[in-house]
């Protein structure tokens, strides 16, 4: 039989990395479909304002980027490309759709819709977008917190 090699060889410092990055145990990691790591949105999840949520907040939050990521990644895209199109068509299957078995109703939309506006425009004030038009406008803003025009917007959640 062949010598394993342990599942964490050549990682034996992960807990000082995490540390030096500022990533602490309990802290969300997003990996996209391919298994990447956005370094923007990794940034976001531990070193800002959203990492001193509640621990149930940062769970459903967590929760609502994933949704909107997926349906981003089946079109594509990368929530940095997201537009505002893209996102009244995720607010579309998420509330409305048929095709959607597990629509839901006005309340959920609503804290899906604040998390990624704290996102957004977290992004937006750090200028951490490489496609400046993205979605958050309207009754659901332009998604990404930029304009028709490429400006920045502030989004109305409505609270």
């Amino acid at each position: 039989m062949a010598d394993r090699v342990p599942d964490l060889a050549g990682w034996q410092d992960l807990a000082g990395r995490e540390d030096r990055v500022g990533i602490h145990p309990g802290d969300p990691i997003l990996l996209s479909p391919d298994y990447g790591i956005d370094e923007v949105l990794s940034r976001y999840l531990c070193r800002s304002s959203f990492a001193r949520l509640a621990p149930e907040t940062k769970r459903n939050y967590t929760d609502d980027y994933c949704l909107f990521f997926d349906f981003l990644w089946g079109r594509g895209k990368t929530w940095r490309e997201a537009t505002a199109d893209d996102l009244w068509d995720f607010e579309d299957w998420r509330t409305r759709s048929l095709r959607n078995p597990r629509r839901v109703g006005g309340s959920r939309w609503n804290r899906g819709l604040a998390a990624l506006a704290r996102l957004y425009e977290w992004a937006v004030q750090r200028e951490q977008f490489v496609h400046r038009r993205s979605a958050a406008d309207g009754s659901a803003s332009d998604a990404a917190g930029a304009g028709g025009d490429g400006q920045a917007v502030r989004l109305d959640t409505g609270a």
